[in-house]
């Protein structure tokens, strides 16, 4: 059972990525290597794009957690090469 839905939903998805107006006329399997390779590039272009959106969120999730992090602001004194948090 699991299997039958399994290929049902894969049919579905090369069906879509071949035809996507739906015409009954046009076939839905890959016939020809051209066709096979033309699924297997749009499904790659995919998880790309899933995997940059990704990316993309958490590096603006960084920054945010570096602009709430509190600057901790030192002073070096260079005579004696210390470092002080505060000048006074």
């Amino acid at each position: 059972m699991r299997f039958k839905k399994n290929c049902e939903l894969s049919d579905k998805k090369f069906r879509k990525i071949l035809n996507p107006m739906g015409d009954p006329l046009l076939h839905s399997y890959p016939y020809s290597k051209h066709d096979f390779q033309l699924i297997l590039h749009q499904m790659k272009l995919k998880r790309m794009e899933t995997e940059q959106k990704a990316e993309k969120e958490r590096r603006r999730r960084e920054r945010l957690l570096q602009k709430k992090d509190p600057k901790n602001k030192e002073f070096k004194c260079s005579p004696c090469d210390m470092i002080f948090p505060t000048k006074v």
